[in-house]
């Protein structure tokens, strides 16, 4: 662009300027449509209009306030390139903060605040101070509303600003009821702070919940949490004067209360298992409106209380939480959670052909779901072992895809059952081998099992034999380090059938380009082996043991009552994880066991080998 043509259009714009002064109603023209759209176009390819200055606060002081916003948004393009342009808009919106009209002075009190700051920070601080006092003072609860919209920002950009808490104080009594709840935030921080409430600004809310509508409500309650009740002769008052909004229409009132409740509640111990079993009729009536997504998140705060207070179950019925064909993959998965937790010694064979039906004819995740709680049941009613196992065989014979997931969580139904008991059962399990090659876990949790019932499965060596065929260190690490480890722990049951399979593994696991992995484990359990065959003996029977040991329970880092009404709850990271995968070898306390027994043994590579004698 040449500076001829620059000053043609600057010529052309000043022209059409002047044109919309002198019309006497700009906003009724179409002069300042042109002119408007002109100046956009002119700024945004970054004209410098400092020229023009004048006349453009001038049309911008005539027109109406939707298109004196475009006005301003223009003048803060120019800001970048001249900074007193910048200064003359700040005191254009000063003006307008003293506007007649209310929308006026919120709107242009928006843009002085969220405008980026290109003056001093100290002399900005003084102006925005100063349209904010008489702001929050606005007879006009649209401008009180916005500049407590606008103080946060402020406050994070400057600091605490002391010179608005007396404003403040006054605006908790004030009519509009965002205005109130937000004062209230102001004054004692963020929500859920440490900051403790006063029993004046906790009656004020209290005695204004029921004068405001649904959302105001919204906004106080999670305020009202700062409030700490002192004496269970006050919470129970309390409950009376709130007990009616667990009946309201609107859900966010519903939880709200809830979690107002029971944070509460967690302060009286004993008072607490009444409280909760109280609360699940509010839950069962927000689930019966038939809104699948409502479903899902009061099953799932449902369920944080049953788990929270086992009791609760006792007044269920557990078939009404069985799946309908209706529902959708996520909200038959949450039902599935809670059909684990209600399981009985009544009702436990119901509940698991229930769960069989579910994964032999439901989508992957939900057949998924189904194996999982299948296998967790086993840990609240061990006396189901037996019955979970035949049903986790009976899906396998069923459903040829889920089969890997199956022998992931096979080994949490082994560990209440002895041994033999468990190894019988388990060799019924060698026909879906083939349906697992591909799967790096279902191969490691088989082998681990297999480690553990060397002794008793005659299959063994012909199964080992085959594993490690078809297992290469470099494309499975994992897999070939547990496929040591179940070699070793066969040749100390059957040393005559397994010696040249573990010398075979040990001469490949310290060959070339062998991954480090593979290559530690080998020279580790072979300086055991030529040193002390009693501590590699002792070190695989720990290492199997954690993983079958009754007391270690599925971690799933499950949401609690102090997650109630947050996105923990409905957004649960636990049911992503993989509560099947307890302490794997390389990794949590597998890997410590090996190290601790191992730490004096020697890192010098052993010589190939071709059998261990």
């Amino acid at each position: 662009m040449t500076p001829l043509e620059i000053n043609r259009d600057l010529s052309e714009l000043s022209v059409q300027l002047n044109t919309v002064l002198n019309n006497d109603k700009p906003a009724n023209g179409p002069h300042l449509k042109r002119c408007i759209s002109r100046l956009l176009e002119l700024a945004t390819k970054g004209y410098n209009l400092s020229s023009l200055l004048k006349d453009i606060i001038m049309v911008a002081a005539k027109c109406e306030w939707i298109d004196r916003k475009l006005m301003y948004y223009i003048l803060s393009l120019q800001a970048t390139l001249n900074p007193e342009i910048f200064l003359m808009l700040v005191n254009s919106l000063r003006k307008d903060c003293a506007s007649e009209i209310g929308t006026i002075r919120a709107q242009a009190l928006k843009i002085l605040c969220t405008f980026p700051n290109t003056l001093d920070s100290q002399e900005y601080k003084s102006y925005l101070i100063e349209a904010l006092k008489p702001a929050l003072s606005d007879t006009n609860a649209y401008v009180r509303k916005t500049a407590m919209a606008l103080l946060p920002t402020i406050r994070r950009r400057y600091g605490i600003l002391e010179e608005f808490n007396p404003i403040l104080v006054k605006l908790v009594d004030d009519s509009n009821a965002e205005v109130s709840a937000g004062a209230v935030a102001q004054l004692y921080g963020v929500v859920g702070s440490d900051l403790s409430m006063s029993s004046r600004d906790f009656s004020k809310l209290l005695n204004k919940i029921d004068q405001v509508d649904s959302w105001s409500r919204c906004k106080y309650l999670p305020l009202m949490n700062n409030y700490a009740v002192s004496t269970e002769n006050e919470l129970q008052k309390i409950l009376s004067r709130l007990k009616h909004n667990l009946q309201h229409s609107h859900q966010g009132v519903v939880f709200g209360t809830m979690e107002f409740i029971i944070k509460q509640a967690s302060r009286f111990p004993t008072l607490l298992p009444d409280v909760l079993s109280s609360l699940k009729r509010p839950l069962l009536n927000a689930v019966a409106l038939g809104d699948q997504e409502l479903m899902y998140i009061s099953l799932a705060h449902l369920h944080t209380i049953l788990m929270a207070n086992p009791n609760v179950a006792a007044t269920l019925r557990y078939r009404d939480f069985y799946c309908r064909d209706q529902d959708i993959s996520f909200l038959k998965q949450q039902k599935i959670r809670m059909l684990v937790d209600m399981v009985t010694q009544e009702n436990g064979l119901e509940v698991l052909d229930e769960l069989y039906l579910y994964a032999v004819s439901g989508s992957t995740a939900v057949a998924q779901s189904s194996i999982l709680a299948i296998s967790q049941i086993t840990e609240k009613s061990p006396e189901l072992s037996t019955p979970c196992l035949r049903k986790l065989h009976d899906i396998c014979s069923r459903r040829d895809a889920i089969i890997p997931f199956v022998f992931t969580s096979i080994s949490i139904c082994l560990r209440n059952l002895p041994s033999q008991e468990g190894s019988s059962i388990f060799t019924r399990f060698f026909v879906f081998l083939n349906h697992i090659r591909d799967s790096n876990d279902a191969m490691i949790a088989f082998l681990r099992i297999l480690g553990k019932y060397a002794a008793y499965a005659p299959e063994t060596p012909y199964i080992l034999e085959e594993f490690i065929r078809i297992t290469q260190p470099a494309s499975a690490t994992d897999v070939y380090v547990e496929l040591l480890h179940c070699t070793l722990a066969a040749f100390f049951q059957r040393p005559g059938e397994c010696r040249d399979l573990l010398g075979f593994l040990m001469k490949r696991g310290t060959g070339v380009d062998v991954p480090t992995p593979v290559l530690e484990r080998t020279r580790i359990l072979y300086a055991l082996l030529k040193s002390e065959r009693s501590m590699a003996q002792q070190m695989l029977e720990t290492y199997y043991n954690l993983h079958f040991d009754t007391s270690t329970s599925i971690d799933t880092s499950k949401p609690g009552l102090h997650d109630f009404n947050t996105l923990k709850i409905a957004l649960p990271s636990w049911v992503d994880n993989e509560p099947y995968d307890i302490p794997a070898m390389n990794k949590g306390k597998g890997k410590a066991v090996l190290i601790d027994l191992t730490n004096d043994m020697t890192n010098n590579a052993p010589s190939p080998v071709t059998s261990v004698e």
